[in-house]
């Protein structure tokens, strides 16, 4: 009961007061910022506990220019599903030089266990050749191989 009247008291003073009106505008919007925040924070945490780091997959990749084309297989024993794979790519004049430019580049993919998907991703940020010049080496790393558990989830 002694809600109700500070309630009605505060909407008193809203209707005589602009600046209790302008703070309990603030405080509202507060209110929402924080239960959004609450709520992300809560999908976010979810998220984590579902994702996995792959260490069974295979790969057949080749660079054509600046494109990296391939074929991922997703392993896992665990069934899960692979959902992102991250590539570096590296341009040298040689071998053992120094390197001329590199890039790293994400694949968003959906590949559940056991099976195969083809992909071809362009690398942007790699220098371009200079004409009459000796061909370049190219090669590339696999960073990262992350996926989720979809067991259960719908």
């Amino acid at each position: 009961m002694g809600a109700v009247v500070i309630f009605i008291g505060v909407l008193a003073l809203a209707a005589v007061s602009r600046a209790v009106r302008v703070l309990l505008g603030l405080l509202a919007l507060g209110a929402v910022g924080l239960v959004l925040f609450l709520w992300h924070d809560s999908q976010e945490r979810q998220r984590r506990e579902t994702e996995v780091d792959f260490t069974e997959l295979r790969t057949d990749v080749r660079l054509d220019g600046t494109t990296l084309r391939g074929r991922l297989t997703n392993t896992d024993p665990s069934g899960a599903t692979m959902r992102r794979v991250t590539f570096r790519v590296r341009v040298r004049e040689c071998k053992d030089c120094v390197v001329l430019g590199e890039d790293t580049q994400t694949v968003v993919v959906n590949i559940p266990s056991g099976q195969a998907r083809d992909f071809s991703q362009m690398f942007y940020a790699l220098p371009s050749r200079p004409y009459g010049s000796e061909p370049w080496v190219w090669d590339y790393d696999l960073l990262t191989v992350q996926g989720e558990k979809t067991s259960g989830l719908r």
